[in-house]
This record gives C-alpha cells, sequence and structure tokens, in this order.
C-alpha cells in the first residue's frame, strides 16, 4: 500500500508536469503586435469642385426612387482633387479615405444624413469601388497632377427610400507613396 507521504511526492511532480504541458498551449493564443509607420517631408495642397478649396461639395444628380434595388449603384459623378504646390513627394500621391463615424463599415460606404438605405460609394479613376478606410486604393498620382473618383447612390439594404435631400461626408487625407 501507497503511504500517503509517497502519494503526495508522486502528486506534486505529476501537477507540475500537466502545467508545464498546458502552458504551451496558453502561449499560443497571445502575441505581439508590431504597427509600422512613416512620416515623410512630402506636401501637396488640395483643390476640389468648383470652389478650389480642400473642402468641396460634389453636386449629385437627382435619381427616382424606383431605380434602386438592395446593392444596386447610380447616379454615378467623378469629381477632380487638383494637387498643386507639392514638394518633397518622391513616388506619388492618392487619397486616403479616412474611417469614422459616417461610414459604414459594414458595405465600406458612406452613411446619408437621413439614416436611409440609400448610402454613397465611391470608386477609384479605374471605376473600382474603395472600401472607406482601407489603405492604398486606387492608382497613385504623380505631384502637381489631378486625382480622379467617382461617387454614386449606393443602396444598402431593403428598408423604404424615403423621398428628399440627403447628403454624406468623409474626411481624408493625402497618403504618399
Amino acid at each position: 500500500m501507497i503511504s500517503r507521504l509517497s502519494l503526495r511526492s508522486l502528486l506534486v511532480p505529476l501537477f507540475a508536469l500537466a502545467a508545464c504541458l498546458a502552458a504551451p498551449q496558453a502561449l499560443a493564443d497571445t502575441g505581439v503586435i508590431t504597427f509600422e509607420g512613416e512620416t515623410t517631408a512630402a506636401t501637396c495642397t488640395v483643390e476640389g469642385g468648383t470652389s478650389n478649396l480642400s473642402t468641396f461639395t460634389v453636386d449629385m444628380p437627382p435619381i427616382s426612387t424606383s431605380i434602386l434595388t438592395p446593392g444596386d449603384v447610380a447616379g454615378r459623378t467623378r469629381f477632380a482633387m487638383r494637387l498643386v504646390n507639392c514638394a518633397d513627394v518622391a513616388n506619388g500621391v492618392r487619397a486616403h479615405f479616412e474611417a469614422g463615424p459616417t461610414v459604414d463599415a459594414t458595405h465600406g460606404t458612406l452613411r446619408p444624413s437621413n439614416g436611409g438605405s440609400v448610402h454613397f460609394a465611391l470608386f477609384d479613376e479605374s471605376g473600382a469601388r474603395m472600401d472607406i478606410g482601407a489603405r492604398h486604393q486606387g492608382p497613385s498620382y504623380a505631384a502637381d497632377s489631378t486625382m480622379y473618383y467617382e461617387v454614386a447612390y449606393f443602396r444598402a439594404d431593403a428598408a423604404p427610400i424615403v423621398p428628399g435631400k440627403f447628403n454624406g461626408s468623409v474626411a481624408y487625407s493625402l497618403q504618399y507613396d
């Protein structure tokens, strides 16, 4: 028969061994993420719309509520962002449309001011839809050139469309390649 003392002397090493075997599994669920960035001395001024200001409005055509079903796009409108007074731009420039409170992350679109189901979708110059907030989208432009993008209505869901005026906005920054 095994004495209590010898049973304890066997259990302690067994528990220690079990803890060691479990430790690698616990470590596999953790890690470290390193974020790398870069700052640059490159600068450009943006002139947009008819005002030639960095904050501008793009007027969209009115469309009928009957032409959009969920997932549809209509009313594509091209807009320009002129790059002027550029300095120290080594490779190229593109607009980075920022994620924020006006962005619907599920669809990558801009929420409308009326809370409705018709959002605004952005497209690069080639016509590819952009996921607002994502990095490196669309072509890169040379310093002191004009960047072209498009905006369109996008029906995000099947909720009824309420006729009337609405708007959406997005912050942008210049991304230097």
